[in-house]
């Protein structure tokens, strides 16, 4: 692969595979494919599901994947006859204009939409050079409207999109090695999976299998506050890790927390718990424990298994599913000898560092391919 300096040749992108130096030519959306949309069929008939046709929502489309998606729903010829959507042919561009706006997918089979989609059929382009060049053309819009919500992309908006493209033979490299690309980068998140429920197994067989120990409330072996912030508190350029009831991790520029401590996230990922040492601050709907007197990384494993019994407890009796403090200080959790304590902690630690690793690969693989696609691209 050969790089170009930026804007110094018109019409190329700034990364090349070796040896292709043709100019690529552009067109508007609208000359070079024919659009399609979709529609719902009336829930109320029954004679219009459960047929043999797939159909999906835009729910059904995934992040970080084109060449994946869910079907979870299928409808009769006699809805595609008395609705709006329509069978789209294989290989189909499906790109969500509404909800969820922005997300892409190649269909691997004749398949039907709703309405949420604009789907492109009979382009003059390889399959994924176009998906892939879109892709990036949409999360160039998103970027230049930070700070606006994109509620939608419309059709028109759609077809007057200025595709530059090479020609067929460089557009099928470029398609098939960012293929690949996905294919490496599901692949990983297939490893880290597999690592999470290796970790999982092992320690619900460990903690399951304790015979000799003392059942103690959370409340008798470490202190439980919560935080005070809005979410608006964070700051992306801030000093300070900032907690909220999210998977995500954000900043701040003060805190009010310091040592070791386990973060769980009262209501959003409800039962989300977090490790960390160090200064931080934290939204004021988590569970912020300090204070141990037993090892908190054992504290946290015992909490992964007792915690969802309990929510499913309350959910059962009818308890909205977010945490109360009575939730946490009522828990009771097996603390078994101290030497058996720490051997566990020793395995967590082991566990929980190969799958910090797994994600970082992951990490390294997605800003690789948002560099490549902002720069093999127009």
């Amino acid at each position: 692969m050969s790089e170009k300096t930026i804007n110094k040749v018109p019409n190329v992108p700034n990364l090349r595979f070796f040896n292709d130096n043709s100019t690529w030519s552009n067109s508007t959306l609208e000359k070079m494919c024919k659009f399609v949309g979709g529609g719902t069929p009336s829930t109320m008939n029954q004679d219009y599901w459960n047929g043999d046709i797939a159909w999906i929502s835009s729910a059904d489309l995934l992040e970080e994947n084109v060449h994946k998606y869910n079907v979870s729903r299928f409808i009769t010829e006699d809805a595609v006859m008395n609705s709006a959507t329509k069978i789209c042919p294989i290989n189909t561009i499906m790109i969500v204009s509404r909800v969820g706006v922005g997300k892409i997918a190649i269909s691997n089979s004749k398949i039907c939409t709703s309405q949420d989609f604009i789907n492109l059929t009979e382009y003059q382009f390889d399959k994924d050079f176009l998906v892939y060049s879109l892709k990036n053309t949409i999360e160039k819009l998103k970027i230049s409207s930070q700070g606006t919500s994109i509620k939608g992309i419309t059709s028109k908006e759609i077809k007057l999109i200025n595709i530059f493209y090479p020609e067929i033979i460089e557009q099928h490299k470029i398609g098939l090695f960012f293929k690949k690309i996905d294919e490496r980068i599901s692949l990983q998140n297939k490893i880290i999976k597999e690592y999470k429920s290796y970790r999982n197994r092992i320690l619900h067989t460990i903690y399951n299998n304790l015979n000799d120990y003392e059942y103690l409330s959370l409340n008798q072996v470490c202190n439980i506050t919560t935080g005070k912030l809005d979410a608006n508190a964070m700051n992306p350029n801030g000093k300070y890790k900032f907690f909220t009831c999210a998977k995500e991790d954000y900043y701040i520029d003060t805190y009010s927390f310091d040592g070791e401590s386990l973060i769980i996230s009262g209501n959003g990922e409800v039962g989300l718990i977090k490790y960390f040492v160090g200064k931080f601050d934290a939204y004021q709907r988590t569970y912020v424990l300090q204070n141990f007197t037993k090892n908190p990384l054992y504290i946290k494993v015992a909490l992964e298994i007792e915690l969802p019994k309990k929510l499913h407890r309350e959910k059962n009796v009818g308890a909205m599913p977010y945490i109360v403090l009575s939730t946490l200080s009522d828990i009771k959790i097996k603390i078994p000898n101290k030497e058996l304590v720490s051997n566990i902690a020793l395995i967590v630690t082991s566990l929980d560092k190969k799958i910090a690793i797994e994600e970082q690969i992951l990490n390294d693989y997605l800003s690789q391919k948002k560099h490549l696609l902002a720069n093999m691209f127009i």
